[in-house]
């Protein structure tokens, strides 16, 4: 069973916030995640983008890194991949974090692309996570290593997790948009 479970980024407050109009983007960014209608978070991202010609406050690059990775859950969610793909590539080049990385490797599971999940389910686990994120990460692992058809693996990787992780309050549950699953994977069909 594939744990479709993924990381909801809390968007930061930020350097060029001095109004109440910009705090209700960001509130209705992070409330845009429980549905499919992605233009709350539009709203926040062309803000931010069009407040200057480049984003270039740190709280302001991380604060659009992760509204492109919650809308990215949004365009998910109504199933659109490629739009989400693009959202996610765009966080990641602007800010390269555990969470981002994690949504994408769930992306990657969904869309039956375990190598490219595999590849960043490893860049996650390359340096220590907190246990949430490491046990999410390992049993998304295993699931990708059973697509490849590494069942051993995929078995050694369950050793090392025990138990499947539990949701923490900073991971948001997110039902597939596509119904169906392949017994033998877990990964739901597309």
């Amino acid at each position: 069973m594939l744990l479709l479970v993924v990381s909801l980024h809390p968007i930061p407050a930020l350097a060029s916030a001095h109004d109440s109009e910009l705090t209700d983007l960001i509130d209705g960014c992070r409330s845009a995640v429980s549905g499919a209608d992605p233009r709350p978070c539009d709203l926040l991202i062309a803000e931010l983008e069009g407040s200057t010609d480049a984003v270039t406050e740190p709280s302001d690059v991380e604060a659009l890194a992760h509204a492109l990775s919650n809308r990215s859950l949004v365009f998910v969610r109504a199933g659109d991949h490629e739009a989400a793909r693009n959202d996610l590539d765009r966080a990641l080049a602007l800010l390269p974090v555990t969470g981002i990385l994690l949504n994408r490797a769930y992306l990657e599971l969904m869309d039956r692309r375990p190598a490219a999940a595999l590849t960043d389910l490893d860049e996650i686990l390359k340096t220590p996570q907190p246990p949430a994120i490491d046990r999410l990460a390992r049993y998304n692992r295993a699931l990708a290593l059973t697509a490849l058809g590494d069942v051993a693996g995929a078995d050694a990787e369950l050793r090392r997790l025990g138990e499947p992780p539990e949701i923490s309050p900073d991971l948001a549950p997110l039902p597939p948009p596509v119904p169906g699953n392949s017994a033998a994977t877990g990964i739901p069909d597309r």
